[in-house]
């Protein structure tokens, strides 16, 4: 399976503007690969931002950034980011 390079520049893109250890470039890669049938319903900036958030709070277990800082940053509202929780978290 092929990762689209385009997401995976949103990624390192993301990880950079809220100085995130890159080593999450990676985790949010296989995260996104794992889940991109259940995210079809989103768009990939949605997914993008949604995958983000899941990593610092479930994969990485950080207290920050916050939720509100990830959707500044990525330009995607929190409701949508708690659509993708939802999507994510219900496989």
């Amino acid at each position: 399976e092929k990762i689209d390079i385009i997401e995976n520049d949103s990624f390192i893109k993301y990880i950079n503007r809220l100085d995130l250890p890159f080593k999450t470039v990676d985790i949010c890669n296989k995260y996104f690969t794992m889940y991109k049938d259940k995210l079809d319903s989103v768009t990939p900036k949605s997914a993008t931002a949604g995958i983000l958030f899941y990593v610092i709070k479930k994969n990485l277990q950080m207290k920050s950034p916050s939720k509100s800082t990830v959707s500044r940053e990525t330009g995607v509202c929190i409701p949508t980011i708690n659509k993708v929780l939802t999507l994510i978290e219900n496989v």
